[in-house]
């Protein structure tokens, strides 16, 4: 569906649920270009970097699934203190952006053709246009403070 369609989408649920306040707008920001506008060989890419960033989270969410469900078990569960901490969200800084990356020797080094990617000797990326979807419905992503909240409209 597209990062566009996804930020969208994900902003209708929050408001539906009553999580935000219906007056919110989506936020595209300049910068990321619009789904639409992407080749298909670029959307067929980009895409699976979600597939395999989403295949992670619903690991990871198995995982702690199946640690709870051992907890309850062996009758540790109400005794057992559950600490789990990330950082602060989805980052859409590029790799290249980081010091030593943008010679792209050491990122030159991974196997990204798209059967490969998420796979060992892999290094792929969630992305500005991703990260902003999984945001919504705040400005931008990590690495931006947005002002410490969610706005309805673009005004500064």
């Amino acid at each position: 569906m597209g990062w566009d369609s996804l930020r969208t989408l994900r902003l209708s649920n929050l408001k539906a649920l009553g999580i935000i306040s219906a007056d919110v707008n989506s936020f595209a920001p300049s910068g990321i270009p619009k789904w639409s506008t992407l080749s298909t060989a670029e959307k067929v890419e980009i895409a699976r970097d979600m597939e395999v960033y989403a295949a992670m989270i619903e690991y990871l969410d198995m995982s702690i699934g199946r640690l709870l469900d051992y907890l309850k078990q062996q009758g540790l569960y109400d005794n057992t203190l559950i600490v789990f901490m990330s950082d602060n969200g989805a980052n859409g800084v590029m790799a290249t952006t980081y010091p030593g990356n943008g010679d792209g020797k050491y990122l030159g080094a991974f196997n990204n053709e798209l059967d490969n990617r998420g796979l060992p000797n892999s290094f792929i990326e969630m992305g500005p246009g991703w990260a902003q979807a999984s945001s919504s419905p705040f400005r931008l992503f990590k690495s931006f403070a947005s002002r410490g909240r969610y706005q309805s409209s673009f005004d500064d």
